[in-house]
């Protein structure tokens, strides 16, 4: 990875047109993305969007990195929106920002998973248009090297590549500025251990601007854990919920409608009560447009961007983890330091003691030439002059 500016990433448009079922053999198989970019085109899979995050974390600890879709199947995903497992299906996405109307999906796919497949189309293509735009991102050639076509294998490429390699496995070890050029001091710091992250009781209720920086950093962190949380188990919940009970309106409209049809269809039905039931059979099909219309609304324009909004917060609350284990790690440096000068403080003070016998001992050999072992007479009635008396 080169730390050269990329002044052509931000102007140019980035795609995934398609999306293949790839199979590894032994009944195994992965989707892959195919993304364009510029006039390049190179195929990813979910796993290497997992694993350009992570570097991304690494490479750049002090930004805030965004998230990405969650690895699911079509029926954790389709509990997460409508409560239901069964023969679940996105709504249509008529109304979406993301242009996929060049995105195909190819293979033997299920439509319900086709769907699934073309929300994290969706979700991913967002991810990297939003690393597109970051600027220290972009002085870097990380995502050009992630959409390279000659790096057809994105891990063997990650684990070949000596800037990767090099990087301390904690990053607390590394330079926050340019991990990528960190001398032994950053591999020596100490790192502050997990339980110095738990937030005491008496900070929990500290209701005040707080006055020291570790409090900070832990009113910080607790309101942004009170705003993940009201967006996740309030206003999504809340959206959640009312998406389900449309989406299940929907659903037994569709089932009126169906029966309605099958009662107009019996030839020996009275004339009225056929049109009476046409007419009936209209409405409830009328009305289920309207609910699929309100049910994708619901879903593209509220749930997904707060559960966007969500996967932020928790990005910005591992910025703001990662900032306060810096603090901790400044403070351990301090303690060390301050222990350090207080031992060399001590060890100066001796040395100068001893300094001062070497001088005494210099001084006499220059004197005598010789070293006398005599104890100083400091007695003036004992002559003995000897060691021991």
């Amino acid at each position: 990875m080169n730390n050269c500016k990329n002044n052509n990433t931000v102007n140019q448009t980035i795609q995934i047109l398609e999306a293949n079922k790839i199979s590894e053999g032994q009944g195994r198989a992965y989707v892959a993305y195919t993304i364009k970019y510029g006039d390049h085109i190179v195929k990813r899979r979910y796993s290497d969007f997992e694993s350009l995050k992570n570097i991304l974390g690494r490479l750049f600890p002090t930004s805030l990195i965004p998230p990405i879709p969650k690895k699911e199947t079509i029926k954790t995903y389709g509990k997460a929106i409508t409560g239901n497992t069964n023969d679940f299906s996105l709504p249509s996405n008529d109304i979406d920002l993301i242009d996929l109307s060049s995105s195909v999906i190819n293979e033997n796919i299920p439509s319900t998973d086709a769907k699934l497949i073309r929300h994290r189309i969706r979700m991913l293509t967002l991810f990297l248009e939003k690393v597109l735009q970051n600027e220290e991102i972009n002085k870097t050639s990380i995502i050009t090297d992630f959409l390279e076509p000659n790096h057809t294998n994105w891990n063997e490429f990650v684990a070949s590549s000596p800037t990767f390699s090099s990087l301390p496995r904690n990053i607390l070890n590394c330079n926050p500025l340019d991990p990528t050029n960190t001398s032994r001091l950053y591999v020596s710091l100490p790192v502050p251990s997990s339980t110095q992250l738990i937030i005491p009781k008496e900070v929990r209720s500290v209701s005040t601007t707080p006055k020291r920086a570790k409090e900070k950093f832990d009113l910080i962190d607790q309101e942004y854990r009170l705003y993940e949380n009201i967006i996740s188990n309030g206003i999504y919940k809340h959206n959640k919920r009312a998406t389900k009970i449309l989406y299940d309106l929907k659903t037994d409209y569709n089932e009126i409608k169906d029966v309605t049809a099958a009662f107009v269809k019996d030839s020996q039905r009275d004339v009225g009560i056929q049109e009476q039931l046409v007419h009936i059979s209209d409405l409830y099909s009328d009305s289920s447009v309207l609910l699929e219309q309100l049910v994708s609304r619901l879903h593209y324009n509220v749930s997904e961007p707060l559960s966007e909004t969500v996967g932020m917060a928790g990005s910005a609350r591992e910025l703001i983890k990662f900032r306060r284990l810096k603090y901790l790690q400044n403070d351990m440096i301090k303690k060390s330091l301050s222990s350090k000068q207080k031992q060399l403080a001590k060890l100066t003070t001796e040395h100068s003691r001893f300094s001062h016998m070497d001088e005494a001992i210099d001084e006499a050999v220059t004197n005598s030439q010789q070293i006398s072992l005599q104890r100083p007479n400091t007695d003036p009635n004992n002559n003995s002059g000897g060691w021991f008396s």
